[in-house]
């Protein structure tokens, strides 16, 4: 749900608007387990959800409307099993280091091959190449 901040008594217990909502109608499988915005200069960016589900993760316009702009999943690489039955996701827009200027993607994983959960980590970069974001 978006609501408009700050919120005034009448407001509080008012839903604004749905961002989207689960198939057919939209592109969500329940449940969503994680929310993270990746910011960018004049309340621009994007907002990402965990799509548990499915095992993947929805990308949203921060402004506007929220328009859908795609999905995402993490798929085995290597040794490095894929993602499923995430429980959070966190993203953040700010250089982190040698070819992370762009950002970093981090989700947490509920199944690993070695039996124990864990983090996997994605370059932004690689995201919005997928999706064609700017």
């Amino acid at each position: 749900w978006r609501y408009p901040l700050p919120l005034n008594d009448e407001q509080e217990e008012q839903l604004r608007y749905a961002v989207d909502t689960t198939q057919p109608l939209g592109n969500i499988v329940p449940d969503v387990e994680g929310l993270a915005l990746y910011c960018k200069p004049g309340g621009k960016g994007y907002l990402l959800a965990s799509n548990q589900g499915n095992d993947e993760f929805l990308v949203y316009e921060r402004d506007g409307d929220n328009r859908f702009r795609g999905s995402f999943r993490i798929h085995d690489r290597g040794s490095i099993d894929g993602v499923s039955g995430t429980d959070g996701i966190d993203v953040t827009s700010l250089a982190v280091g040698p070819n992370l200027e762009s950002g970093l993607v981090v989700v947490q994983d509920d199944e690993d091959d070695k039996g124990n959960q864990n983090f996997k980590y994605v370059k932004w970069a690689d995201v919005a190449g997928a999706l064609g974001l700017d």
